[in-house]
């Protein structure tokens, strides 16, 4: 881990495994009712879970240049880098939801990303961004 560097796991190692286990079993499970046989749905569960760990992201990192990485799998995409200095508002929509909105370049209207993390961790988030941004401005909505 580098100088000033903040991670922030989406999910915990039970929980993600859980996810894993259960997805598998469904799929296993649906495509075993179905008339392709035990294989294919093996195989489309492994499928799932792959595509999984590369499509939704691992971990959120704060790093010490200013900036909020989206880690996946196989590393981070630069287009889910996020300059800290360009945020404009946090928002909790759901519980375990944290909407950011920032400014992009090259675009008029702000973006906006959803980082997905336990309560605990979102007040981190929201008070290391204020800390590092004070001039993020914070809204609460309900939770539904």
């Amino acid at each position: 881990m580098k100088n000033n560097e903040i991670t922030f796991v989406r999910y915990g190692k039970k929980e993600f495994i859980t996810l894993i286990i259960v997805a598998v079993f469904v799929l296993s499970i649906i495509y075993l009712v179905l008339p392709k046989g035990f294989l294919t749905g093996l195989l489309s569960a492994i499928i799932y879970v792959f595509v999984s760990f590369l499509i939704f992201p691992i971990k959120y990192v704060l790093t010490g240049d200013n900036t909020l990485e989206t880690h996946f799998l196989f590393g981070k995409r630069k287009s889910k880098t996020i300059k800290i200095d360009e945020i404009l508002e946090m928002r909790i929509e759901k519980i375990g939801r944290l909407i950011i909105r920032y400014k992009k370049d090259g675009y008029s209207q702000p973006a906006s990303t959803v980082l997905e993390l336990s309560d605990q961790d979102i007040k981190n988030v929201q008070h290391e961004l204020l800390k590092r941004n004070p001039k993020i401005s914070l809204n609460v909505s309900s939770p539904l």
